[in-house]
Order: structure tokens, then sequence, then C-alpha cells
């Protein structure tokens, strides 16, 4: 398994085409994945359960929200 974890190809290009950091969090299940954005100048970071590309879509937003929140 490599740094991914579960998460497909697919969905860890999308992530990174966001702007996210991807790392895959084993000790919060097969399917948990650390995501990082950045927005201006706040960074905000945290864990999700990520099996599918409305998963990633959905912690994508409540990432960036919280970024934009801080502002």
């Amino acid at each position: 398994m490599n740094s991914y974890g579960s998460m497909g190809d697919t969905l860890r290009r999308s992530a990174r085409y966001c702007g996210a950091d991807v790392e895959y969090a084993p000790g919060y299940g097969a399917h948990a994945f650390r995501l990082t954005v950045q927005e201006g100048t706040q960074q905000v970071s945290d864990v999700f359960h990520i099996e599918t590309e409305s998963d990633l879509n959905a912690a994508l937003n409540k990432l960036l929200k919280k970024a934009t929140h801080f502002d």
C-alpha cells in the first residue's frame, strides 16, 4: 500500500488538482485520509472518511469553508 492507502488514483489526482495535500491516516480506519488545504494565509487540516468523489468533494468544501471563515 502506498502513502495514499486505499484512495484510488482518480481521487488522489482530484484532491491534488484542488490544491489539497493528501496523507493516508490508517489509525482512523481503512478509508481515512488527512486533507490539508491553504486558502490565503490560513492552512487547515482534518481527517475524513473518503471512499467516493462525493466524499472528497464534501471534505474539501468543509476545509475551504473553515479556511475562509478564519480570515
